[in-house]
């Protein structure tokens, strides 16, 4: 679980191409964040969720584990705050994008 969350996980639509927009993925992923779609708060509560249902914070841990026990369970509330603060990298993308459909 730690190793996942702590690679950028590729979403399927990543490979999405039209043949005109390099950076289909990036414009549509920035309209979904804006319309709300799936935001940063939706990932944040899939984690939470997770670490939560898997009892993470209250696992026996030994060796290297407790420090991944505990990314695992700030991840969420700190892709929260990263947001809020305007560390998310989409928040800053350009407002003039259009699908040419």
């Amino acid at each position: 679980m730690h190793s996942m969350f702590r690679r950028v996980i590729a979403m399927p639509g990543r490979l999405m191409n039209d043949g005109k927009d390099p950076d289909l993925f990036d414009h549509f992923a920035v309209v979904a964040q804006r319309i709300g779609v799936y935001t940063v708060e939706d990932y944040a509560a899939i984690v939470e969720h997770l670490v939560k249902t898997w009892d993470v914070a209250h696992r026996a841990v030994s060796g290297k584990a407790p420090e991944p026990r505990e990314f695992l369970c700030k991840h969420a509330e700190k892709c929260r705050s990263m947001a809020a603060s305007g560390g998310d990298r989409r928040q800053g993308a350009p407002v003039g994008f259009q699908l040419d459909l």
